[in-house]
């Protein structure tokens, strides 16, 4: 009913088109095509791109969001309208010839419409496909992704904010090892039902993967109202849970970015709310907010570690051994360290006014890798006390 209202619509377009050069045809006088010339040419041209141009903006008016911008599906869907509009546009002259002259043969059409049809619908439904999750029916990565940009663009646009949050279930693991996957599955359908029924209203839900889901709130009061949000969808999905007969309680962890605080497009939105994530699974406090101090994963950082690499294999780093000495003058044990990594975290080097010094970064960092474990068997001819 929608697409026969909107053709109507666009086929009174390009009759006012059509009238305003002077030629408005009607049942007992139509406008047959022995009567054209070559000046008919530009008439129907217009024609068709009123036709066009009327049908396409209506459709983009029924099926666009309020938010200003087009998803993927909705733009696949407008392009099938087009092309299929567009098809018929090019065979009108000849459907009118063939009707005209033999009009038992106007079915055949039929035949090359219905192909292009189902074509452009299975190009559509494979797009919907592509932005939803398969298990749970929620939306995808690709799709946040999406949304978040929009988001992002309707929040600046009107002086709001936005914020995104990474929720993940601790301890699924354990169910996926002791019950099998397809028991976990299960379990995430549940999850995902009771995700849905807890978000609050404008508030939209999406799986990024295994137990990992994100909520984003296109707009947002302030830091703590996204906070106190978070917090309830934590304590709905950490409520018990029935599988099998068996009760279960996992605890969630999310972690909060909030625009423009935090990030200012999507995909820095979505990676500072992952960090905070971590950083609630670690300290297990249920929710945290992106703080850019306790994040440790900064391009410093990953250049660091290609410099500790580099050093590693020149033989340019030193192991150092600290002393712990007792009160009464002996040595109770040793720390050791690395020392003169890089050119640019400088040489640890042992001061007057600083007899117990911190190590530098490029040894801190090579602490957390698995680059620390080659230090224990270290040439003694690069060894310092």
């Amino acid at each position: 009913m929608l697409h026969g209202a909107v053709d109507i619509l666009g086929i009174g377009a390009g009759a006012l088109t059509l009238a305003a050069f002077g030629t408005a045809p009607t049942a007992e006088s139509p406008w047959l095509p022995e009567t054209w010339d070559l000046y008919t040419a530009p008439k129907v041209a217009l024609v068709a791109v009123a036709y066009l141009v009327v049908t396409r903006v209506l459709l983009w008016y029924v099926h666009a969001p309020r938010t200003g911008a087009l998803p993927t599906v909705t733009r696949t869907a407008l392009v099938r309208q087009g092309l299929l509009g567009i098809a018929l546009l090019g065979i009108a002259p000849l459907i009118c010839v063939v009707a005209i002259s033999l009009p038992i043969l106007l079915p055949l059409f039929a035949i090359p419409l219905v192909a292009l049809d189902s074509t452009l619908w299975i190009a559509r439904a494979r797009a919907e496909e592509q932005l939803r999750d398969p298990l749970t029916g929620l939306p995808n990565r690709q799709w946040l992704l999406e949304r978040t940009w929009t988001a992002l663009d309707d929040a600046e646009r009107i002086g709001a904010r936005s914020a995104l949050m990474l929720i993940d279930m601790d301890r699924f693991r354990s169910v996926n090892d002791t019950l099998g996957h397809l028991a976990g599955d299960r379990l995430l359908l549940q999850i995902a039902d009771r995700l849905r029924l807890a978000l609050p209203r404008g508030a939209e839900a999406a799986r990024l993967g295994g137990d990992e889901f994100a909520v984003l709130l296109p707009i947002a009061d302030s830091t703590t109202s996204a906070t106190r949000v978070a917090r309830q969808l934590v304590a709905a999905l950490g409520s018990p849970l029935d599988l099998d007969g068996l009760t279960l309680v996992l605890e969630a962890s999310a972690g909060l970015a909030v625009f423009p605080d935090h990030a200012l497009d999507a995909e820095g939105l979505l990676r500072r709310a992952d960090v905070a994530m971590y950083q609630a699974k670690r300290d297990r406090t249920g929710v945290e907010v992106y703080e850019s101090k306790r994040d440790s994963n900064t391009p410093d950082r990953l250049g660091l570690l290609g410099d500790l690499r580099r050093a590693l294999d020149a033989g340019d780093v030193e192991l150092h051994y600290q002393p712990k000495v007792r009160f009464d003058g002996k040595v109770a044990a040793s720390r050791p360290w690395c020392g003169g990594c890089t050119p640019s975290a400088g040489r640890c080097r042992r001061t007057s006014s600083s007899p117990s010094p911190s190590p530098p970064a490029s040894c801190r960092t090579s602490r957390s890798t698995s680059w620390s474990r080659p230090s224990a068997r270290w040439p003694s001819g690069r060894r310092r006390a």
